[in-house]
């Protein structure tokens, strides 16, 4: 189930934390190496774990994995921010 955009920030408590840990590493000894933290996050929700969503709203920011995705933000992403958001 893929529903959402993760911008990279995740804040857990000690107990979240631990959880999310033992499911990263179940994957990484037992799954793709290189899965996404989105994907684990979806696997704790399909066993039971709430996660709160943040909505970014209308913020600009980009996925940045590749270098083109670097270009899309600097060509983009960094004048709205530099404009002020709503631009």
């Amino acid at each position: 189930m893929k529903f959402m955009a993760n911008v990279g920030i995740a804040k857990f408590n000690r107990w979240g934390a631990s959880i999310l840990i033992n499911e990263m590493d179940r994957i990484m000894r037992h799954g793709d190496p290189k899965i996404y933290l989105m994907e684990a996050f979806e696997h704790l929700v399909s066993k039971g774990h709430a996660l709160n969503i943040e909505d970014t709203g209308l913020l600009p920011w980009n996925d940045n994995d590749t270098i083109h995705d670097l270009k899309i933000t600097r060509e983009k992403v960094l004048p709205r921010i530099k404009g002020g958001y709503l631009t």
